[in-house]
């Protein structure tokens, strides 16, 4: 059985769970906005934006649009 003491702190326990959940997904947001992301989330660059991928420059007309058409998808599928 629940004690309040109990329900109190895993009131509290949640709160702040929520609330590092929030600030997180807030940073995160905030990132993408700025377009500058600090090291440990620089690997969600590429997934979150894969239109920034680079294009080399001897490629071929053929190969640009194979690498453009696969950015196209890929932002396509992180819009839905």
């Amino acid at each position: 059985m629940a004690t309040p003491l109990n329900s109190n702190l895993l009131g509290r326990i949640w709160f702040l769970v929520l609330t590092a959940c929030m600030v997180l997904i807030w940073f995160v947001l905030g990132m993408v906005y700025l377009d500058r992301f600090v090291p440990p989330f620089g690997h969600l660059e590429l997934w979150l934006m894969p239109w920034k991928g680079v294009i080399p420059e001897k490629a071929s007309l053929d190969q640009r649009l194979s690498i453009m058409q696969a950015q196209f998808d890929a932002s396509n599928r992180i819009s839905y």
